[in-house]
């Protein structure tokens, strides 16, 4: 028979940092109710709409978030998008 060793390593607090996903960053940063279109989320985090939609979309997968389709107006302009919400 052969003996399993265990290794426990020991690592004290300042010696690592616990990190959030994009996705859970996203999710703290959204008020709660409020409606919020994924290009603004992107402005705020920093990346593209794209990358912003796609974390949304998980989070609305989840149950998270809910989403409707809407018509946004800007300046001078009218654009159709996906209208999300924190639950």
């Amino acid at each position: 028979m052969t003996k399993k060793n265990t290794i426990l390593i020991t690592l004290k607090q300042s010696d690592y940092e616990l990190c959030k996903t994009f996705r859970e960053q996203v999710y703290d940063a959204l008020p709660k109710g409020e409606p919020t279109i994924p290009s603004v989320v992107g402005k705020a985090m920093g990346v593209n709409r794209r990358v912003a939609l796609n974390a949304l979309n998980q989070l609305e997968n989840e149950g998270k978030l809910t989403s409707e389709m809407g018509s946004v107006r800007f300046e001078d302009a009218t654009c159709r998008c996906r209208i999300f919400k924190k639950l």
